[in-house]
Order: structure tokens, then C-alpha cells, then sequence
């Protein structure tokens, strides 16, 4: 008998999801949702954020108002990858940054790097050999194809070779693949997932995270980035890909997160970029290319430029143990060139992100 098919996530987000999550809930706010018409999908209990969190889904489309509760209680928001392949000229970014042609297999090596994303293949060439360890927070029967987290991972430690500059080859990467490919066969994450991985990064007590990844806000997601907050841990995010005049895109407006848009390689903002108060830093992010299994790709978005910010916050980090993430900011101002309006502007925030310390010596 074939295996039962496993039942697709939901393609809808918001206000009219199928799926709400909750954390903290009491006993009482439980049973008034399953009497208002919402089944339990699952309990859990992330040990490292500790969240105790239920996940409801409705029975019908008549399902009742979630009206208050005891704890937090939020939609299951829906996240978006925040990149897409382009394919012009070769990558640049390294040398606008002022990273080194050959960076050493020494530089950054102390930094215990996390990202959330897509999988990440692993045998990839330019992987071979590198300290990273994958864990995947969806059935493998959905989980979305992993070619945006491959190339996120290759940026950040692959191997350099003559045609490709991973820029931290010595460091530690633990990438956790919480997208998969939901029932309108679009990629996609949620809450439940994003908070399950992040609770693994914790645990594998990473320094620096990278979410390259864009959503709506949501009080559940706020929660955990604030407890990523009092921990130390960084978090670097893509800014967005939904161009001038979107609303600003989650995580990376949340005030504890490090906002980064995008521009090419004569500095010219990236045209789908997000803009606001909430940018942070720029750093390349159109025409980067990265390898893949038979020879390579170009990728375009805020989440290559957050690849590269990510770098460059590790390659301080490794000189300064312990930077708190308000600290860390300032650092990067400190050697930021500043571009567009005088001082922080809505469209490169501080400016371009410059390495100024061992990796570029």
C-alpha cells in the first residue's frame, strides 16, 4: 500500500489563513478555540525559546472569530524567500565590499553562523569540505527545492576557487530549511516553521543570524526575534523585493534586526528593492553569481545582499567577541560609505557595508 499523501501547508496567508499558532496559551483559551471551530494540528515545545506553542487549523470555513486569549495567538503568517535568479554578468560583489580575493580558511573562523531558508545541497562543489550542518523542518516529501539556500551558503562559506569567492570558508554554518512548496505550488514558510528553526539555531548557540526571507509582521515572529535579542544573538534580514511604496517587509523591520537592501555594481539601488526608515545597510545584491552542482547560477535580491552584510558583521564579530547586536550596528556605520542622501536615507539606510578588518588585511 503506498504511503498516505502528506497534506500540502496552506497557500493562504493573513487575516483568512487556515492555520493560527499560539504561545503560552492556558487550558481555557485552548478549549474556546477547539468550541469555536478550530482543530488542534499540534503541540510542541521549543526548549531553547521557550515557547509552548499549539497550532490550530479551522474545520470549516464557518470556524468562529479567535476572539481574545491568554498568551499570544497570531495568524500562521506566510514567508516569502527574498530572492529570484537573474542571468547577466558575473558576480562583483566581494571586491565592492573589500573583501579579499583569497580570504583565509582563518577568517571568521570562531563565528558560529545560522541561517533559515530553503535546504541547503550539500553536495555542491563549492560545499565540499565545509563545516556546514543542515537540518530540515519540513516533510522532505515538500520541502521546496534548495537552490536559493544553496546559494546563500556558497556566499557565505563556500570554497574559493578561481571563478567563485565564498567569503567565510573556515566558519561554521548551520542551515535550517524551513520552505516548502505549498497546495498552489508556490515556496513558502510560516510562523510554526520559522520559530521551530530558529529554536535550533539557538541551540546550536549560533552568534550571527541570516533570514533572507520576507513577510508580514506577526506577534509570534516579534516575540522570538526579541528573545534572539536578549540572548546577543545578530540577526541580519533581507530588506524586500517589493520596490518603492511596499509596506516595510518582516523581520527586517523589527527594530532589533539589521535591515539590508541591495545595489549593483555601480551602486545603483537594486529596482525591486523595498525602501524605508526600517533599511539599515546596503550591500550587492543584483547579478550575483554563485555555483551549483554543474557550474553556476545569477541571482538577483535583498537576500544575496543580506548574504553579504551577514560577512562582513562575522568577519567584526570574530575580532570582537561578545559585540552586542546595538553595538555591532554601530561598528558597521563606523565603516559604512555613505551613498544617496547625506547621513541615513530610506533608499541605502547608512550606505554600502565595508569590511575594514582581518579579512580584508
Amino acid at each position: 500500500m503506498p504511503p498516505a499523501p502528506v497534506p500540502r501547508p496552506p497557500a493562504r496567508a493573513g487575516e483568512d489563513s487556515e492555520e493560527i499558532v499560539g504561545i503560552g496559551l492556558t487550558l481555557d483559551t485552548v478549549r474556546g478555540l477547539v468550541a469555536a471551530g478550530f482543530a488542534i494540528q499540534h503541540q510542541r515545545y521549543l526548549s531553547n525559546l521557550k515557547f509552548d506553542v499549539t497550532v490550530f487549523r479551522r474545520r470549516a470555513a464557518g470556524a468562529g472569530d479567535i476572539g481574545a486569549a491568554d498568551g499570544l495567538l497570531a495568524f500562521n503568517s506566510r514567508y516569502d524567500l527574498a530572492g529570484k535568479a537573474c542571468p547577466h554578468n558575473r558576480c562583483y560583489g566581494q571586491r565592492l565590499i573589500g573583501w579579499p580575493d583569497v580570504p583565509a580558511r582563518t577568517c571568521a573562523r570562531s563565528v558560529r553562523l545560522g541561517m533559515v531558508d530553503t535546504g541547503v545541497d550539500t553536495a555542491n562543489p563549492a560545499l565540499a569540505g565545509r563545516a556546514v550542518h543542515t537540518r530540515s523542518f519540513v516533510d522532505e516529501r515538500l520541502a521546496a527545492p534548495a537552490a536559493h539556500g544553496t546559494a546563500v551558503a556558497t556566499l557565505l562559506v563556500g570554497a574559493s576557487s578561481a571563478d567563485f569567492q565564498g567569503m567565510l570558508p573556515g566558519s561554521s554554518l548551520f542551515a535550517a530549511g524551513a520552505f516548502f512548496v505549498d497546495a498552489e505550488d508556490q515556496i513558502g514558510s510560516d510562523v510554526n516553521h520559522l520559530l521551530q528553526a530558529l529554536d535550533w539555531l539557538v541551540e546550536r548557540r549560533v552568534e550571527l543570524i541570516n533570514l533572507s526571507i520576507t513577510g508580514p509582521p506577526n506577534p509570534l515572529l516579534e516575540a522570538a526575534i526579541d528573545r534572539l535579542d536578549e540572548l546577543g544573538i545578530v540577526v541580519m534580514a533581507a530588506a524586500g523585493n517589493q520596490g518603492d511604496g511596499a509596506a516595510p517587509a518582516y523581520p527586517a523591520a523589527y527594530p532589533e534586526v539589521i535591515a539590508v537592501t541591495a545595489f549593483d555594481r555601480l551602486y545603483r539601488p537594486y529596482a525591486h528593492a523595498n525602501r524605508g526608515d526600517y533599511v539599515a545597510f546596503a550591500a550587492p545584491g543584483v547579478d550575483i553569481w554563485a555555483p551549483t552542482r554543474t557550474g553556476g547560477a545569477y541571482h538577483s535580491g535583498t537576500s544575496f545582499a543580506s548574504a553579504f552584510a551577514s560577512a562582513v558583521a562575522a568577519d567584526i564579530l570574530a575580532g570582537e567577541a561578545g559585540l552586542s547586536p546595538a553595538a555591532l550596528t554601530m561598528r558597521l556605520r563606523r565603516d559604512a560609505q555613505d551613498l544617496g542622501a547625506e547621513g541615513h536615507d530610506p533608499v541605502y539606510g547608512w550606505g554600502a557595508l565595508r569590511t575594514g578588518s582581518a579579512c580584508a588585511s
